[in-house]
């Protein structure tokens, strides 16, 4: 029998998620790590020069994709490259809100090495088991602050809700849940203001800013100062149109005032104005769009 390369690589997308499904439910696999090869966009060497592992959850979305392609939703690194190499080079700091395991922080960080110095690493993630593999796959820097937590309006414990096929479908927010598969856990939430100034003492640079929090964003984005964000030299929210997303319309518009430039990534090419993104978020249809600023 002859099997093209093709047929070979659907006949490995097809099967990969089911056998992982069962070796998760067969042995309570829960995670795995893989060395990624020279080249890959998660490939990095540590301080003994030996290459770091990417420790990933076994599950068939982030997990099986990041095995079969060696890398992580790589075109939101590929568009903030051009903006970043479109602009002045500077030294920045960045801001990860909703970590997750940290693939977006670490193939940012090696994509962008010949052209900007990163000098501090902010990340916060909620999840134990998230942030555990987080400071894992970040191990290679030591300019890191990772925090257990998540950002909100407010301080102290929410309910926090878990997609168990899905290790990047978790939120604050049970819309962003298809179809009731979840379960929930409570987890630890600092007020997002308070957290950004404190940030802020430690650091004068300017700062690169990544939110995806499924459906979060704009709220977490309201409770900023918005002196922050005059100091953002880009950014990405991710923005999720869900059933009573309540934020503050007026204070989430000041925020988009803030940049030159506002552009989805289903279009890219084409500049929106902050009235169009506010119309965009009063959908309900469960779908997402990345927003890049600078």
């Amino acid at each position: 029998m002859v099997i093209n390369t093709n047929d070979l690589n659907s006949l490995i997308q097809s099967a990969l998620p089911i056998c992982m499904e069962v070796l998760r439910e067969k042995h309570n696999i829960t995670n795995v790590s893989l060395v990624p090869s020279v080249g890959s966009p998660l490939y990095i060497e540590g301080s003994n020069g030996i290459p770091c592992p990417v420790f990933l959850n076994f599950d068939p979305e982030i997990g099986f994709t990041t095995i079969l392609n060696g890398q992580w939703d790589f075109h939101n690194i590929e568009n903030v490259v051009k903006i970043l190499e479109a602009k002045e080079k500077v030294n920045l700091s960045l801001i990860d809100v909703g970590a997750n395991i940290g693939l977006f922080t670490r193939q940012l960080i090696i994509a962008t090495k010949h052209h900007t110095h990163i000098e501090h690493i902010f990340c916060f993630e909620p999840h134990p088991t998230n942030f555990a593999l987080l400071r894992q796959n970040l191990s290679a820097w030591s300019n890191l602050q990772l925090n257990n937590f998540a950002l909100a309006d407010t301080n102290g414990h929410s309910d926090f809700f878990i997609d168990a096929r899905n290790s990047g479908n978790y939120s604050l927010s049970h819309e962003a849940m298809e179809g009731g598969k979840y379960h929930k856990i409570s987890i630890p939430v600092n007020k997002a203001g308070e957290e950004i100034t404190e940030i802020m003492k430690i650091t004068e640079s300017p700062f690169i800013y990544k939110s995806d929090t499924q459906g979060f964003d704009q709220k977490i984005a309201c409770d900023f100062p918005l002196e922050f964000w005059n100091k953002v030299h880009c950014g990405i929210f991710e923005l999720w149109r869900l059933p009573n997303n309540e934020y503050d319309e007026d204070t989430f518009c000041r925020v988009l005032e803030s940049f030159e430039f506002l552009r989805f990534g289903n279009s890219f090419d084409r500049n929106v104005t902050p009235p169009e993104i506010i119309s965009y978020l009063k959908g309900s249809d469960g779908t997402f769009d990345d927003l890049y600023v600078w």
